[in-house]
């Protein structure tokens, strides 16, 4: 659980700390307080974190786990990625990460894209249409084995209006794993940005936390719902 305050950039369990590249500095968390949240002020900084791996069995065909965070954008134009722990959707392996092995958030024309395992999740017609200046929770949750089975759900919404949400075994987002896919690859974790630090998002990001295990739609909601306290 990382909450960025103080100037830290460690958790509070083990010891876990990211670098800061380019000019990734701290900026003004929700509330307002300076230096309780990340910055990102351009495309090519984003902070960046190897050992340990943040996400829970990320590498290994079988996943359980949960991630959330909160981010602000600056700028909301071109392709641009929040987060990744490898990208990679092919069947073959890229310097992006290991082959079926995508975790990742981005946006593209106005388009929210959740990218895991082998497969992009994309769903237009609910989720909100990134707005600058605007803080919005993002949460996503699964139960993974490389199989038509597997649940990923994701979430998102601005903090103090309604949380939507999504999930891979929605009508229109039904697909089947490759057996070989993971959550991620188990190498680096980037936050404001891709393991390439290019097509980042400007902007700020807070409260990032992860968890060894998937949190049910009403542990979600009530996390969003505190938000607005």
């Amino acid at each position: 659980y990382f909450t960025f305050d103080n100037s830290s950039l460690s958790d509070s369990a083990d010891s876990a700390t990211f670098t800061a590249n380019g000019n990734a500095a701290f900026g003004n968390d929700y509330f307002g307080n300076a230096d309780f949240a990340v910055s990102t002020p351009d495309t090519s900084s984003a902070l960046t974190l190897s050992s340990p791996n943040i996400i829970h069995d990320a590498g290994s065909t079988t996943s359980i786990g949960s991630l959330s965070l909160l981010f602000n954008l600056s700028s909301v134009g071109g392709t641009r990625y929040l987060f990744s722990d490898s990208e990679n959707t092919s069947g073959t392996a890229g310097s992006t990460g290991a082959a079926n092995s995508a975790l990742s958030l981005a946006f593209s024309g106005g388009t929210w894209e959740f990218k895991v395992g082998n497969k992009s999740l994309t769903d237009g017609t609910t989720l909100p249409t990134p707005s600058a200046g605007v803080w919005y929770y993002f949460a996503a949750t699964w139960d993974f084995d490389g199989t038509s089975a597997d649940q990923v759900n994701w979430y998102i919404g601005a903090v103090g209006d309604t949380l939507v949400s999504g999930n891979n075994l929605d009508p229109a987002n039904k697909h089947t794993e490759a057996t070989t896919a993971t959550v991620g690859d188990g190498g680096t974790f980037v936050l404001g940005g891709r393991r390439s630090l290019s097509s980042g998002a400007p902007g700020e990001y807070d409260e990032l936390a992860t968890f060894s295990t998937e949190l049910s739609s009403d542990q979600i909601q009530s996390q969003f719902d505190a938000l607005s306290m």
